[in-house]
């Protein structure tokens, strides 16, 4: 999620928490963004959508603020443990 994140140039508006109550065989993190526009939650979602491994995206909020028009996103993000 990072470089994706950083490929796209906005890991400053990126926030990482890791989840706790995921399955044994899972390990994941909720993702919060901040300050977004909207092209730019596309094109992440996009790059997370076709990575690999294969990621799981859930729990998928946005809000927009409607005096700068800019988006506040927040999802969880589950993968398989590497083994």
């Amino acid at each position: 999620v990072e470089n994706a994140a950083r490929s796209i140039g906005i890991q400053d508006n990126l926030q990482l928490n890791d989840l706790t109550n995921v399955d044994n065989d899972l390990e994941g993190i909720k993702v919060g963004l901040d300050r977004l526009k909207l092209d730019h939650l596309i094109s992440l979602l996009y790059k997370l959508e076709n990575n690999s491994p294969v990621l799981k995206i859930s729990h998928l909020s946005i809000n927009i603020s409607p005096g700068e028009r800019k988006i506040r996103a927040s999802f969880q993000v589950k993968k398989q443990k590497q083994g």
